[in-house]
């Protein structure tokens, strides 16, 4: 049994409790304004991945860095953002803990990263 669970499972946490990722997770400092949410957007698997590996391609592209040295900075395999980034890459997923540390690393919400927005009352 792995000692942390799979992204999607922390996802579908999110989902049934209608909460941020970051909170299920522990990011406090991400939380949304909970008065003002009536729900998220419920992205599945491929779009989650998608939006993943779009988020990473325009961050390395606007900083200027290479999958290797994020990799690097993260505190990760060198190739773990170059193999997941790949087109047919047998890495469908990153662990909890990577995407964990790449919000950490951009300073943005886990939700964002993954375009799992809430919805707001007007």
């Amino acid at each position: 049994m792995s000692p942390n669970p799979d992204f999607i499972t922390i996802v579908k946490i999110a989902n049934y409790f209608n909460c941020a990722v970051d909170q299920v997770v522990g990011r406090r400092k991400f939380l949304p304004s909970i008065n003002l949410i009536v729900s998220f957007n419920n992205p599945d698997l491929n779009d989650i991945n998608s939006n993943l590996c779009n988020f990473l391609k325009a961050k390395l592209s606007q900083d200027n860095i290479s999958p290797y040295l994020l990799s690097k900075n993260i505190g990760f395999s060198k190739k773990i953002i170059h193999c997941f980034l790949k087109a047919n890459s047998p890495y469908k997923m990153l662990s909890t803990n990577v995407i964990i540390a790449l919000a950490d690393y951009f300073n943005v919400s886990v939700d964002d990263m993954i375009e799992r927005y809430p919805t707001t009352k007007q």
